[in-house]
């Protein structure tokens, strides 16, 4: 380029992205007791536990516990963009949160009545956006997809290609997930290797 003016050209962008397996029902092997325990985004506390246990009450079997806690949480948590990570107390208590409160909670509720459920953090593609985002499972025979933050029932248990696994379980909880963006072009020809991390 010349030290003065300015040259106008395109750039496309070329993204590779490789999906891991999603483990909709998966065998018993990725079981663990530790599905069972608290921990601090996802803690067993008793408000969080009373109001599990009321809603177990009404369910006869795991996959209507599911829907009720999510049924639970798309009527009384708003849904709201959060800088940091709070965790599930700060969303049962304040009745708000991100993609990731709404997981913690689905899977404290879970926990605390006696079903195993871990979160899965990773990507959400929206359009042309790829942004940050957590949902949850819970084990029912194999370990069942649910995405608490979504407000439709019916829309919250479908799985799709849109949502890109990076971990899942504890380490989910402190997990960046990497890609690669390749950008080329014509005239002038670019080629820019970047690799970013969303958490």
């Amino acid at each position: 380029m010349p030290p003065f003016g300015v040259r106008e050209f395109r750039v496309t962008e070329t993204v590779r992205m490789y999906r891991m397996p999603f483990p909709v029902k998966s065998e018993t092997e990725y079981f663990s007791s530790v599905y069972l325990l608290g921990n601090d985004f996802s803690p067993t506390s008793d408000d969080i536990c009373f109001r599990a246990k009321m809603l177990k009450e009404e369910a006869k079997n795991t996959s209507q516990l599911a829907r009720k806690i999510h049924d639970w949480l798309t009527a009384n948590v708003k849904y709201e963009i959060n800088h940091k990570e709070l965790g599930a107390e700060y969303c049962y208590t304040h009745r708000k949160g991100a993609c990731d409160e709404h997981a913690d909670l689905f899977v404290s509720m879970a926990r605390c009545v006696g079903t195993p459920a871990r979160r899965v953090t990773g990507s959400l593609v929206n359009s042309s956006q790829l942004n940050g985002h957590a949902w949850s499972e819970y084990y029912d025979g194999g370990w069942v997809y649910v995405d608490p933050s979504v407000k439709y029932r019916d829309q919250a248990w479908v799985t799709d290609n849109k949502h890109i696994v990076a971990c899942v379980g504890e380490g989910a909880y402190h997990c960046g997930v990497g890609y690669s963006y390749i950008y080329t072009g014509r005239k002038p020809n670019i080629t820019v290797e970047e690799q970013t991390y969303l958490s």
